[in-house]
C-alpha cells in the first residue's frame, strides 16, 4: 500500500522574511513531501512591504528549493485553506511563552 503524501502548511506575514523563517522552511522541506509557505495578509496589520514585494522575496529565497510551494491567502481560516491544498500537517514557529498561549 502506498504511503500518503505528507503535506505541510507554513503560514505568516514574512514581514520581513527572516532567517529564522528560513531555517524553518529548511526543517519542514526536510520533515514533509511538500511545504506549503502561505503568506497570509492581516487587514488589522501596517506591513513594511507591500504583498508583492514579500511574495517576490519568498520566490528568490525558496527557487532552490523544489518541494516547497509558496501560495496566498486573504481573508480565510488557516485550516480551510490547508483543507483545501491537501496539507495534514501544519507548520509552527514558537518564540515565546506568549507565542505558545496564543496558539
Amino acid at each position: 500500500m502506498a504511503r500518503m503524501k505528507r503535506i505541510a502548511v507554513y503560514a505568516g506575514s514574512f514581514d520581513p522574511l527572516t532567517n529564522g523563517h528560513l531555517w524553518m522552511i529548511k526543517q519542514g522541506a526536510r520533515m514533509f513531501d511538500e511545504l506549503i509557505v502561505a503568506i497570509g495578509d492581516n487587514p488589522d496589520k501596517h506591513y513594511t512591504f507591500s504583498h508583492e514585494e514579500r511574495m517576490t522575496m519568498l520566490r528568490v529565497a525558496l527557487s532552490d528549493m523544489p518541494d516547497v510551494r509558496i501560495a496566498e491567502f486573504h481573508n480565510r481560516f488557516l485550516v480551510d485553506f490547508a483543507n483545501e491544498h491537501g496539507a495534514t500537517f501544519m507548520l509552527r514557529g514558537i518564540r515565546s511563552t506568549q507565542d505558545y498561549e496564543y496558539e
